[in-house]
């Protein structure tokens, strides 16, 4: 289902702390968004954060980010420091209709 244009998108930009590197953090979040039809991207970041652009219904959106607080099974989640985000920010993802995963940097 193609989606609507006109209807209201939430972004948030998302950097989350704790143990979240080595336990699929990116991976369990790529599967969370693409089950939602959230777009963004996720990647790690070299100081051991995993840094995550959400974008779509803002219901959806929220859901998602307060998915975030708890992570896959292995993660720790000490913090989740959250921002809104201009659509420019999903540019280093590539396309706006999916979900990926960018290399670290």
């Amino acid at each position: 289902m193609a989606e609507d244009p006109a209807s209201p998108q939430l972004i948030l930009h998302l950097t989350i702390s704790g143990r979240v590197q080595g336990v699929s953090y990116r991976v369990w979040l790529k599967a969370e968004a693409d089950a939602r039809g959230v777009t963004g991207w996720t990647r790690n970041r070299g100081n051991g954060d995993v840094e995550a652009v959400l974008a779509g219904p803002p219901e959806t959106v929220q859901t998602l980010c307060e998915l975030c607080r708890s992570g896959p099974p292995m993660a720790r989640v000490d913090q989740i420091l959250i921002d809104e985000a201009e659509a420019s920010v999903l540019e280093p993802g590539g396309p706006r209709d999916s979900f990926v995963i960018l290399p670290s940097v």
